[in-house]
């Protein structure tokens, strides 16, 4: 694996997201690889049309080693049940790797280590949108620093390693957890992101069926089914609480 002059991985070179879970999972960018119990990395198809960003691993998803594990995740599930997806349909990442100590938010030099990995997850997987969980995932992912009570459940166009990307900012369930205000406008949102989603897809198979239609054969060929479905709802459980994120 090819480095650069100040020993960095050059995560750009890395051509698959097995390639770039193998090789994250020793990184030692950053302060964070002392106190974590494994690395966490982003988890779904490559193909996925949604790709989700949150914030970093909690103390759940540092031991389970997948993201928004607990009463977070469990808020996630339903979240995404109302915007017509489940975790098998998303590619679900997160800013850093590496779980911060207690809890708490990342550095900027832990953020600025650990962002070529989320970058090159979002070449390898090319997603439609964007979701963001959260004001730090909104910043590092747009590069602007719009304050996500301005912005959440709404479209932002943004440009992205040479590509107009569409990004749909919500708040972090973790913050929703400890703010039951939150819950509604995160399930409102998620709801607006579902109708953007079966528009596009509508939108889609619109064009398929035209140039269908089109064709000059005795035959018209089917076009590719994109269903709409949700997972079932996960029974409640406690849980030991995490965090709030920053909301602004």
């Amino acid at each position: 694996m090819q480095r650069s002059s100040a020993g960095r991985i050059r995560a750009g070179d890395l051509r698959t997201l097995d390639e770039l879970a193998q090789v994250a999972s020793s990184c030692e960018l950053c302060r964070l690889c002392h106190d974590r119990t494994q690395v966490v990395t982003g988890a779904g198809p490559a193909g996925a049309e949604v790709l989700v960003v949150a914030e970093a691993p909690g103390y759940h998803e540092d031991r389970e080693g997948h993201h928004l594990a607990g009463r977070t995740g469990r808020l996630f599930d339903e979240t995404l049940q109302l915007a017509g997806l489940s975790r098998d349909r998303i590619y679900l990442t997160s800013v850093v790797k590496c779980r911060p100590p207690l809890g708490r938010a990342p550095f900027p030099d832990e953020v600025e280590a650990c962002e070529s990995w989320l970058f090159r997850e979002i070449a390898l997987v090319e997603p439609r949108v964007i979701v963001t969980l959260g004001a730090l995932a909104l910043r590092l992912v747009t590069g602007r620093h719009e304050r996500l009570a301005d912005v959440h459940g709404g479209i932002i166009h943004a440009h992205l390693q040479g590509r107009d990307m569409v990004v749909w900012p919500l708040f972090h369930p973790a913050a929703a957890v400890h703010v039951p205000g939150l819950v509604r406008r995160l399930h409102d949102d998620a709801r607006a992101l579902g109708s953007l989603l079966r528009g596009a897809r509508a939108e889609a198979r619109d064009v398929v069926n035209a140039h269908a239609a089109e064709l000059p054969t005795s035959e018209t060929p089917s076009a590719p089914v994109i269903a709409d479905h949700a997972p079932a709802a996960l029974p409640p459980d406690d849980d030991e609480p995490q965090l709030a994120f920053d909301v602004g």
